[in-house]
């Protein structure tokens, strides 16, 4: 009882020290503890079974078309929406790398139960060529990854490479974004997927080009199978 109540003092005291602020609006909070405040909590949309087994949305927001991918499913813990979208945001475009550590957490719980007894042999994440880590300072989907933890499952930050692509991909529309990630994303050379079952990790999946992309590369490598992970799913771009 007493270490109980002497850690909730430290935890309290630890706050006032080393404050924490909300990561979808950036205000102060008091426990250390929590990620998001009382009124951006309220502004979350968690996704809710039964789920889609291709675009990964529950069943009452599905519109996509049933299409098969690369990628075996997706999963995600929440919807790109609200108090999700506002944290998101600051962390690609805020420049808010510790927001990374919330959607690890909160990954790391929606992968054990939703992909329970699915034995990976590799996580990996979504590269960003060495342009956008040099203008944003890092890459989402590795600091995501880093803070993922699923015991005695190799992380592999470099299995694959990026290159440039023409456009921007979160401006265009469905059918652009497909045709925007041809010939994008290459396995690293040294680098032995045959056989292996992966998770791919990334922060937004929308149409699904960039996972496929990605999944695609993965399984013409040898790859046994690709599981997708991502933190939000964009269910109003998802058809």
């Amino acid at each position: 009882m007493f270490k109980n109540t002497n850690g909730s003092l430290l935890l309290q005291a630890a706050s006032f020290i080393f404050p924490r602020k909300c990561v979808a609006c950036g205000e102060y909070l008091v426990n250390l503890e929590e990620f998001l405040c009382k009124k951006c909590a309220e502004r979350v949309e968690r996704t809710k079974a039964p789920f889609c087994e291709f675009c990964g949305v529950g069943k009452d927001y599905c519109r996509c078309r049933k299409n098969r991918h690369a990628y075996e499913t997706v999963i995600a813990p929440f919807y790109y929406e609200g108090a999700i979208k506002d944290a998101i945001g600051r962390m690609k475009f805020g420049k808010k790398e510790g927001v990374a550590s919330f959607f690890g957490q909160e990954m790391t719980k929606d992968i054990m139960a939703k992909y329970f007894g699915i034995k990976f042999d590799i996580l990996t994440c979504v590269p960003s060529t060495n342009k956008s880590i040099k203008e944003r300072g890092f890459n989402q989907s590795r600091s995501i990854l880093e803070e993922i933890n699923i015991n005695g499952v190799e992380k592999d930050y470099d299995l694959l490479i990026k290159r440039n692509q023409k456009d921007i991909q979160h401006t265009l529309g469905a059918e652009k974004r497909r045709k925007n990630t041809d010939n994008v994303y290459f396995l690293k050379n040294g680098k032995d997927v045959k056989n292996k079952i992966i998770l791919l990790v990334d922060d937004i999946l929308t149409t699904g080009a960039t996972a496929d992309s990605c999944a695609k590369t993965l399984r013409l490598s040898g790859a046994q199978k690709v599981y997708v992970s991502v933190a939000a799913l964009d269910i109003l771009h998802n058809d």
